[in-house]
């Protein structure tokens, strides 16, 4: 993996679920939708968002549908470590984040979203570098700890605007200055496709190559489908297809707090 990673989500598309999937897929050793990681990792994740009941009901969801045998589950015990933290900010995240890495002996840290820990404009290119390369980057390069920010993509464009954009294109996607993508080694992107089901594209996008990420066919893809759970009321994402993405009917835009629409957490 690489020693600096961005996730850029779209607003409500299940990002933190997203996210703890991961993170319980690193912490036991296996693989993602084909990323896999050479060992079970020791994980911490701060996060701002979601309360313990949150965190709960996505965490019990999640590890029923992947099964857990004993082993894995003393490992996940073990390994991941999720905190709550809406106070710290700026040089007192990076502060609380070495503690936090020297304190479990983490191999990665994931923070969720950027925006609740680095106290400054993400818009601010100097501001922004300074907080990356001169605050977050010593602590890896002392700790040789994987960071890992979950972060907000800007307003959706139009057709007309992402016509011709390519993967590379994609990598800028997140809000704010753009050193947020020059920085990491890797940018990791969640869109929801067009349709009524709930179906994302999940992209990476600067070392498409390398991630051992693998499509429904099993073959090595930088850009594969995924979706929520189809079991209604189930916090979990699991594999989808090309197929099914045009096989959708036309998005009807449920409003917020129809039983139709995805609860995400």
């Amino acid at each position: 993996f690489p020693t600096r990673r961005s996730s850029d989500l779209q607003s409500g598309v299940g990002k933190s679920s997203f996210t703890l999937q991961l993170l319980i897929s690193l912490a036991i050793g296996r693989p993602f939708f084909g990323i896999t990681p050479k060992r079970p990792l020791r994980v911490v994740m701060a996060q701002a968002e979601n309360d313990s009941g949150d965190v709960a009901e996505a965490y019990q969801s999640i590890t029923d549908g992947m099964m857990l045998y004993p082993d894995e589950q003393r490992l996940l015990d073990e390994n991941l470590h999720i905190y709550r933290d809406t106070r710290s900010v700026g040089p007192a995240f990076i502060e609380r984040m070495k503690q936090l890495i020297v304190r479990h002996n983490a191999d990665w840290f994931a923070c969720d979203p950027l925006m609740s820990f680095c106290g400054i404009e993400v818009s601010d290119q100097k501001q922004m570098t300074e907080f990356l390369r001169h605050g977050i980057n010593p602590v890896l390069e002392e700790t040789g700890a994987v960071f890992m920010a979950v972060h907000h993509t800007t307003k959706p464009k139009s057709a007309k605007d992402t016509a011709g954009q390519t993967v590379s294109d994609l990598a800028y996607a997140g809000a704010g200055a753009s050193d947020i993508t020059n920085y990491v080694r890797e940018v990791a992107v969640l869109q929801r496709c067009q349709g009524e089901e709930p179906i994302f594209k999940f992209s990476v996008t600067k070392r498409r190559g390398r991630s051992g990420m693998k499509d429904e066919m099993g073959d090595y893809a930088s850009d594969i489908y995924v979706r929520h759970c189809r079991i209604p009321g189930v916090i979990r994402w699991e594999r989808s297809s090309q197929a099914e993405v045009d096989g959708q009917k036309p998005d009807s835009s449920p409003a917020k707090g129809s039983p139709r629409r995805f609860d995400s957490k």
